[in-house]
């Protein structure tokens, strides 16, 4: 499974007990996610992915194959577009021929709006993560870089995994 240093139980706890099911991906992860199969080269080039490398994809790819897909919201799908038309005009249509693959393999969980903004975490976390904390609630798994949103699904007792704290580890 996980071989590094520290006590990574807690993780690989999550991933066990949730092995077979869909993994919910934050907007920066699922975009880590689409420009590294569209290419990985591309990761360190392109703005928003240039905290990541090709060997975070690499991670990603790995940890993905003990789940049956992605699951995701409206919400995410659209920021992920949205980051992916700033994608240089050469490789955005490639680009958003990838995202359309992964969209038409995901499953997708729609929240109304109106209900989402009344979650006390509204004002902190905004419409995308605070949809991403009623998904949570549903039992999905979520994988995330965001250290507030993380700490937030860890307050609720929702099952949650920070991509920063595995992301350098080697998977087997």
């Amino acid at each position: 499974m996980i071989s590094n240093r520290g006590s990574l139980s807690q993780i690989e706890f999550l991933i066990k007990k949730h092995r077979g099911r869909h993994i919910l991906l934050d907007a920066n992860i699922l975009l880590l996610y689409v420009v590294g199969l569209h290419d990985p080269k591309r990761i360190a080039k392109f703005k928003r992915t240039s905290d990541y490398d090709p060997d975070d994809f690499k991670a990603l790819s790995t940890l993905l194959t003990n789940f049956i897909g992605i699951v995701t919201t409206p919400n995410i799908l659209t920021e992920v577009s949205n980051y992916c038309g700033n994608l240089e005009s050469t490789v955005r249509v490639n680009g958003f021929e990838t995202m359309r693959t992964v969209i038409l393999g995901a499953k997708e969980r729609r929240y109304e709006s109106r209900l989402i903004c009344q979650d006390t975490g509204f004002i902190r976390l905004e419409l995308t993560d605070t949809t991403i904390l009623r998904a949570a609630k549903r039992g999905d798994l979520v994988l995330t870089g965001d250290l507030p949103l993380h700490t937030e699904l860890q307050r609720r007792s929702c099952p949650s995994i920070n991509f920063n704290h595995i992301r350098h580890l080697e998977w087997s």
